[in-house]
């Protein structure tokens, strides 16, 4: 039996200890055997986000992209004039999720809420539905992978469910399960 990773809450927390931010260093900090960056005050490096999280709480660094309401709009746009999905922020879905939980809390902010969740639904269905036209793709490999590093965690661990699924079907329904062509 074919068994594909399902992202509930507990994956999708897995996926965000993976996670890397753009942060920018706002105190020397050094480096140490044990890091592979040098968190030298200015720098803007990629880390990982527990590691942020950390940092960010004794103000050591900050988040180098903001993400707020206009950009989900300014991407809606780009993804819909794009043939292949745009490379967008690793903390993206992240963001989302958590402003959604906020505006659920304050009433008053319904109609932003609704937005959100709008402009999420039409970027999702615009991502999904390029992903979908690239899972029958028969190239290299290695364009798939170029297809991938543009994805987020989660959608990349979507990307190669369905890939991988329809793969295993077509070696069914050839009468060789076997076959990894």
């Amino acid at each position: 039996m074919l068994l594909l990773p399902v992202l509930d809450d507990k994956g999708i927390k897995l996926l965000e200890l993976i996670e890397r931010v753009d942060a920018i260093i706002k105190e020397d900090i050094g480096s140490s055997d044990l890091l592979e960056w040098k968190l030298i005050k200015g720098n803007r490096v990629k880390i990982p986000l527990w590691l942020f999280e950390i940092l960010e709480r004794r103000n050591l660094v900050e988040v180098q992209e903001r993400i707020d309401l206009r950009y989900l709009d300014s991407l809606l746009l780009e993804e819909k004039n794009s043939l292949r999905p745009v490379q967008i922020s690793e903390q993206l879905f992240r963001w989302v999720r958590n402003t959604i939980i906020e505006l659920k809390k304050d009433p008053a902010r319904a109609a932003e809420l609704e937005r959100a969740r709008i402009d999420l639904d039409d970027i999702l269905k615009a991502r999904f539905g390029k992903l979908a036209k690239y899972v029958n793709f028969q190239g290299p490999e290695t364009s798939l992978e170029k297809l991938v590093e543009k994805l987020n965690p989660e959608e990349a661990v979507l990307f190669r469910s369905i890939l991988s699924l329809m793969r295993h079907y077509s070696r069914v329904l050839r009468g060789d399960p076997d076959d990894n062509r």
